[in-house]
């Protein structure tokens, strides 16, 4: 019997390939630094045609959740292959679960040995569906802790969250899937806008999409297709927060952003994402958003801001990685939603 041949892209070559040569497999090596796109390789299918396992490491790596998302469902087409995904980010362990890959392995507080434990056993036999969904299920659960008491939101009124991003694949629809989860936690029903079909395009993909009520279920993420001219129906009262994915930040896009209680722009941390930021300040007024940028370290956040941005402008760092979706969403939403809510509510009853 020939040797499996594996290939590995991701930031511990060294390590992954030591561990083939112990486990007497041949492995194909390639650092995220040298894949452009992640979405290309898989497509194209250069050097994964022998392959009998792609191991996708998004440790440390630029890798939106959107991109690493589009490739994974690519890869669910290519059944030459078993996919295995490693990540810190719990709920995008749990979405790539819900898209039907069984072989994910979540990196957070464990370490590098647990890790590597954890892929060999993937490498000798296939989790279950069950398996898998029982560990992410359990990684997932927020702790009550984490819970802050929400401002009501007055009968009659519906609080509108616009989220748009300063460039393509910057994390618009991870930052809308973490304050549709942030408000689920909190017992506020809530409905995700999907202007950019970021979701909604790929239903197909996901075995838990299902339509009920007028609405569009992913998991447990209720969803609607966006509206051009943002008519809704204000008589609605199954839910009392819009989050409105809107994509990127253009002529288009920009009224219906600004016309929302609340406006977030995606801003990144790349060099190219902060020059689109950059161009986007002398093209729009972007003083009334509140701007969130995603770098590693609070220095490089720090820099950035006393650069680029005025004293009054509203900015906060999340993770590089969007485990925000997840514990942190709660640090971070808390730290300006509940004020914003309060001061929107006040404005309703003035």
């Amino acid at each position: 019997m020939s040797a499996k041949q594996l290939f590995y892209l991701g930031n511990f070559v060294s390590e992954v390939e030591a561990l083939c040569e112990k486990h007497g497999i041949v492995p194909m090596l390639m650092h995220t630094d040298n894949a452009t796109s992640l979405y290309t390789l898989v497509k194209t299918e250069k050097a994964l045609s022998n392959m009998d396992f792609f191991v996708v490491d998004v440790r440390e790596s630029y890798y939106s959740t959107e991109h690493i998302m589009q490739s994974l469902i690519a890869c669910k087409n290519m059944p030459k292959f078993r996919t295995i995904l490693i990540t810190p980010n719990k709920v995008l362990a749990q979405l790539v679960v819900q898209m039907g890959i069984k072989d994910v392995i979540i990196s957070e507080e464990k370490s590098l040995d647990m890790v590597w434990a954890e892929l060999v056993d993937c490498l000798k036999s296939e989790k279950t569906f069950a398996q898998t969904a029982a560990i992410v299920q359990n990684g997932i659960k927020e702790s009550v802790k984490d819970k802050v008491k929400l401002p009501n939101i007055p009968n009659g009124r519906i609080l509108d969250i616009g989220v748009v991003g300063s460039c393509n694949r910057i994390g618009t629809t991870t930052q809308a899937i973490g304050l549709y989860n942030f408000f689920a936690q909190h017992g506020v029903p809530a409905v995700l806008v999907d202007h950019s079909k970021s979701l909604l395009k790929y239903s197909d993909m996901y075995s838990s999409y299902r339509e009920e009520n007028g609405f569009h279920f992913i998991e447990h993420i209720r969803l609607m297709p966006g509206e051009q001219n943002f008519n809704f129906k204000e008589e609605e009262t199954s839910y009392k927060v819009r989050i409105h994915d809107l994509g990127v930040l253009s002529e288009e896009t920009v009224d219906n952003t600004l016309s929302c209680d609340i406006s977030i722009l995606c801003c990144g941390s790349s060099v190219h994402e902060i020059v689109e930021y950059i161009d986007l300040m002398d093209k729009f007024n972007t003083a009334e958003y509140i701007k969130l940028f995603s770098f590693t370290s609070d220095k490089s956040f720090s820099e950035v801001c006393s650069e680029i941005l005025n004293e009054t402008d509203e900015a906060f760092c999340v993770p590089y990685m969007p485990e925000f979706l997840e514990a942190n969403a709660s640090e971070l939403y808390k730290s300006f939603l509940v004020r914003k809510m309060k001061n929107k509510i006040a404005e309703w009853n003035s």
